[in-house]
């Protein structure tokens, strides 16, 4: 008997292992689809906002995509999009400016609901961190 409620107790935790195992692969799964969709969809947008600053000398760019649901598997999608530019202003030095465009996903395509730029100090310190240069 108390063999039998051992077994049934570890039945049961591997069930739920297994089960927790699955949703997390899922979930990550799905986030790898919404962001891959989101990188398309925000291309133009991307190349519109660095197309000003390539003229710039020594001018690079880094993007970072995020995506997530409201709740871990369900609920509405959203994503964000963080476009980071680094450029030489003309006294030599190196210059840092953001765009943050943000999207919601109405189930069959991303639309984006907000944007906002940035040329602060937080601004900066993220863009240091994504071009990996010392803050």
């Amino acid at each position: 008997m108390k063999s039998f409620r051992l077994r049934s107790r570890q039945g049961l935790l591997v069930a739920l292992l297994a089960i927790v195992t699955g949703m997390w692969a899922y979930s990550g799964a799905e986030n790898v689809r919404l962001r891959r969709s989101l990188e398309s969809v925000s291309k133009n947008e991307v190349k519109s906002y660095t197309d000003n600053f390539m003229t710039f000398p020594e001018a690079n760019v880094v993007t970072r995509v995020t995506t997530a649901h409201e709740y871990v598997l369900f609920g509405s999608a959203t994503g964000k999009v963080e476009i980071y530019l680094k450029y030489r202003n003309s006294n030599g030095l190196d210059q840092y400016s953001g765009m943050e465009l943000g999207y919601s996903h109405n189930g069959k395509a991303w639309v984006m609901t907000d944007s906002a730029s940035c040329h602060g100090p937080d601004c900066v310190i993220r863009g240091k961190q994504l071009f990996g240069d010392p803050i």
